[in-house]
Formats: structure tokens, sequence, C-alpha cells
């Protein structure tokens, strides 16, 4: 998952990442590859957003409608990509500058609190959250915020040969970044669309960021892949569900390796409290993007 207008732990965290995931191949990373594009509040191409997605835009409730909130909150459940798995936290964004705060536990009762100030990450317990703040503030809000993410500048939409797997056809999209776009600028995703609707189904991506690459160059890292189930909330049509799987290479949509829940989710026309976002006394830096 990457960032795009605000930037967005060490060796051996990265270790742990790969031996926690390595029963099922996911080394996971962040949505994306958090190492998601970190975002923006200006269009690109257009003010509907990019030509190759603005039906999808449209089907979603409209860049427009989603630029129109300054604030959204949520709660994420059974997120299993932790040291303690599952962690289950509320998450608050600034749409209009894309600073967080998230609060939460993991399975054993460890409580963290991160947030990102525009400028730097935080965490308060790095241990309690188990995996770098700097790119997991950011990672579960892509996958949320999808496709209007995609119209951030920097992105780059481009149409695809339509895929069909059996009698289903999709009408494909790949994302890229421009160089200097954000912490990961060499994730990629690869949307594949209902071709009535324009929704997004499913996606596929490569996670790139620096602590979780492994040393690895973009072109050898492995693919991931995540699945939406779909919910309608303040006009918006947003994801219920994240369901990630393994990458089949014939079929895309691999093995079901674990299932996250968008819940209680409220978007608002005021801005959330700016004194939320900022670092409390005691709190760490999180550097792993260096």
């Amino acid at each position: 998952m990457n960032s795009v207008s605000n930037d967005r732990q060490s060796a051996s965290q990265a270790s742990g990442f790969a031996a926690l995931f390595a029963r099922s191949t996911f080394l996971f990373a962040a949505l994306s590859a958090a190492a998601f594009a970190l975002f923006a509040t200006t269009a690109c191409g257009g003010p509907q957003g990019p030509q190759a997605l603005q039906q999808t835009l449209q089907t979603h409730g409209g860049l427009g409608e989603f630029r129109s909130f300054k604030g959204v909150s949520y709660d994420l459940t059974n997120w299993p990509f932790a040291a303690v798995p599952p962690i289950n936290d509320r998450q608050t964004i600034d749409l209009s500058n894309r600073t967080v705060h998230i609060s939460g536990t993991n399975s054993a009762g460890g409580a963290y609190t991160l947030g990102f100030d525009g400028k730097e990450a935080w965490i308060d317990d790095p241990a309690a959250l188990g995996l770098p703040a700097r790119f997991y503030y950011n990672t579960p809000f892509y996958f949320f915020a999808m496709p209007f993410v995609f119209a951030d500048p920097g992105v780059t939409v481009s149409p695809e040969p339509d895929f069909t797997n059996g009698d289903k056809s999709y009408r494909v999209v790949k994302i890229t970044y421009g160089a200097g776009v954000g912490d990961s600028p060499e994730d990629d995703y690869i949307l594949y669309l209902d071709q009535t609707s324009g929704r997004i189904e499913f996606a596929h991506y490569i996670v790139s960021y620096k602590a979780l690459a492994g040393g690895k160059p973009a072109a050898d890292l492995e693919r991931h892949v995540v699945v939406f189930d779909w919910q309608s909330a303040d006009g918006l049509v947003v994801p219920a569900k994240f369901h990630f799987h393994a990458y089949d290479p014939e079929k895309i949509v691999g093995e079901k390796l674990a299932s996250v829940g968008v819940e209680n989710v409220k978007f608002s026309k005021t801005r959330p409290d700016q004194a939320l976002f900022q670092k409390p006394a005691g709190a760490s830096v999180d550097s792993s993007h260096e």
C-alpha cells in the first residue's frame, strides 16, 4: 500500500513477517503493498478521475461524493497479519490531509495506539502491534478507499486485456505509481472489474515496502490477492470484508488465507479533531520506510 501526497522496522521485523506468513506463502506486508501510494486530494485524469476508472468510481458512489467528506472512521476486525493475531482496532482518517489515528488490541489483550501526523508515523507500543506502524497506518485504509485512492496524483491507470475465468469475464486495469510517489512507488495493483457495473471484484498486487520486501527487486516479489465484499455507507459503496487469497497464475484467485471485517463505517462532513493525530509523549517514530 503506497502513499502519495504524504510519504507513507528493522530487518528483524521483516524476517519475522516472512516467518509469520510462511505457511500460506503470503508475505503480506500491508494492501498492497500499504506500501500503498499515500494519498492526495486532487484528481488525476480530470475531475471525474482516470478515464479507465470513471464507471467504477461512479458505481462506488462517485469521486465527487467521496471528496465531499472530510473524515471517516470504522472498526477493522480480525486483521491476521501481526505478531499476535488477530488484531482489532478503530481507525479514524482525516480525508482532507490523510492523517490517521488507530487504536486497538491484539489477541493477547495488548493495546496499541498509532498515528500519522502528515509527516511521521508514531506508535506507543510497537510490540503490541507487531508490524511497522508506518506500513500499517495506511494499508487497511488503502484497501478500504479503493477505487477512490486511484484518482490521487502520481497514479497511472492503464487498461489491460480482459480476463476470462470459466463463464465470467472481467475488465482489467493496472495501477502503477510515478517515481518517488509515496513510500513504495514500485507497488502495482491489477484490478478485475465487473463488465456491467465496473465494480471492483478482486485485485492482485505486490508488496514492495522496503522493510518487508526482504531486499528483493519488484520483479521477484510474489503477488497477493484480495477479494471484496461490499456495503453501502453514507452513499458510498465501501468494503464490508477483505478476503485475502494466495495468487494462482491461471485463475488469479487461489487458496483463501484470511478474511477481515470492516464495521461501523461513518463518514463525516467535518474534519476530526486535529489533536488526535499528534504524537503523544512517550510514543516512538517509525522510520522503517527509509
